[in-house]
């Protein structure tokens, strides 16, 4: 077996390697206690002195996080279902990342959530829709109609033209099937600080558990600033929650959608030739939904808050800000009656680099 060997303490501030030569000068060991008491020495001396900062700096060379090619893993894409669109984020949403989703009121970013995660459940991707201002009933209502062609008015007033009701039965047992999950505000538990509005901790254990036993991979949030708790400025609030959620996508793995409010600096903006615009100043709380989130589109439409709305409506979804991809502008078609969004077909919809 090994041998035991047993290091003298020298009073004479000499250290381990003065003893260690003064050793092999007295032949106080053996050559096989020499080499293994050289070997526990040698092995000492490698050892990193303790980084008082708590990051350890070493791991953080490029040697060290550079060590191959392979190094570069591939991003993990889920198809947002439009083309044009996972072209302007360069592949679709990526998991890890956040985006934003922003538009003034009634202008659709709640139908335009819908049309997403029905795209990506359809494509077997599991997602949620985390619904903290309607109720869950009224999303499914719309996921209903949506899927089966059949327009919300018919549905919430229960009067149904021919075949309505068959089309409908048919979208709910396809929806039956579906990595689909909404989760409204009253679902969770009730909270004294937080009377009414689910924290971010409390929206924070669902999404652990939803990944873990759910497999969720993209989560939509509607909206942003209903987390609670409540209390003292935006200015100073609405940091604290764009963080959260930059934390989450990456802790989590997830791609994780906020829908936001516009400022009213958009409501009244038109480009030269009379068509709603809009930029990335007009995120509501635009300094940090801009710089935490690595995607950020908005939704625009030029009958938006008219007296002549149309069915279908032209409707774009700009991509402001694409952290790794082109950006870019892409044309749909918002039919307001059933709540879809088609995208144009690709040689009018193509995402133009702005």
């Amino acid at each position: 077996g090994a041998a035991i060997v047993a290091l003298p303490v020298d009073g004479d501030g000499e250290d381990i390697a003065d003893l260690i030569e003064k050793w092999h000068g007295e032949l106080l060991l053996d050559s096989e206690q020499k080499a293994l008491v050289q070997e526990l020495v040698d092995s000492g001396l490698k050892q990193d002195k303790p980084w008082l900062c708590g990051v350890e700096l070493s791991r953080c060379l490029a040697k060290a996080a550079l060590d191959r090619a392979g190094t570069f893993v591939p991003a993990t894409f889920v198809s947002t279902g439009y083309l044009g669109l996972d072209r302007a984020l360069c592949g679709g949403f990526a998991l890890g990342e956040c985006s934003s989703l922003f538009a003034p009121s009634s202008m659709g970013k709640t139908t335009f959530m819908a049309n997403l995660a029905l795209n990506l459940a359809a494509a077997k991707t599991p997602c949620c829709i985390l619904s903290l201002e309607m109720r869950a009933g009224d999303i499914w209502r719309l996921l209903s109609g949506l899927y089966g062609s059949v327009p919300r008015g018919h549905i919430r007033q229960g009067a149904y033209a021919a075949g309505e009701i068959q089309a409908l039965d048919e979208a709910v047992r396809g929806l039956r099937e579906m990595p689909l999950y909404v989760v409204e505000r009253m679902q969770f538990p009730p909270d004294e600080d937080s009377p009414g509005a689910p924290t971010s901790g409390a929206i924070s254990a669902v999404l652990r558990e939803g990944v873990d036993r759910c497999g969720w991979k993209v989560v939509f949030l509607d909206y942003l600033t209903k987390v609670g708790p409540f209390g003292g400025p935006e200015i100073e609030r609405l940091p604290g929650l764009t963080a959260w959620v930059q934390d989450q996508a990456q802790r989590l793995g997830v791609h994780f959608v906020s829908l936001v409010q516009s400022n009213k600096a958009s409501y009244a903006r038109k480009d030269k030739t009379g068509k709603r615009g809009s930029e990335l100043q007009d995120a509501k709380g635009s300094v940090e939904v801009v710089a935490d989130f690595d995607n950020c589109l908005s939704l625009m439409r030029d009958d938006w808050n008219t007296d002549e709305p149309q069915d279908p409506s032209p409707s774009v979804c700009r991509v402001l800000k694409a952290r790794q991809g082109p950006t870019g502008v892409v044309k749909m078609r918002f039919f307001r009656s059933l709540g879809r969004i088609e995208e144009e077909p690709p040689d009018m919809g193509q995402p133009r680099e702005e």
